[in-house]
């Protein structure tokens, strides 16, 4: 069913979402209007910010919290690298993952061994 919204899909079992997920074709439309906006420069901010916002709201009826607990970052990696680095970790905690996973998501839990916390793949 999901299948059908990505075009490319039709032809190709696509596998490669690690590196260039395929967008859905709603995305052109969306992309250029953040084109149009990031065009005018400080004006068209507050197109940006508005949009920001409304996908925040968004997000946050999706997992049932409140927007003020919904950040954006750039990709998984971002994402995994702020959420080891912003625990409070201590010597002795200990952290599982994985040797199938992508490199730039284990560098941030190899770096937690300097600080005394065991991490077993």
């Amino acid at each position: 069913m999901y299948k059908s919204l990505f075009p490319a899909a039709q032809r190709v079992t696509y596998l490669d979402t690690a590196a260039e997920g395929l967008p859905l074709p709603q995305c052109e439309v969306a992309f250029s209007q953040y084109c149009r906006a990031k065009a005018r420069g400080t004006p068209g901010r507050g197109k940006l910010h508005e949009v920001e916002a409304d996908t925040s709201r968004l997000v946050a009826r999706l997992l049932g919290t409140d927007s003020a607990n919904v950040g954006f970052l750039g990709c998984a990696s971002d994402a995994l690298n702020l959420l080891a680095l912003s625990l409070d970790w201590t010597p002795g905690d200990q952290v599982i993952i994985t040797d199938l996973e992508f490199p730039s998501n284990l560098l941030p839990w190899l770096h937690l061994r300097q600080m005394g916390v065991r991490v077993w793949k």
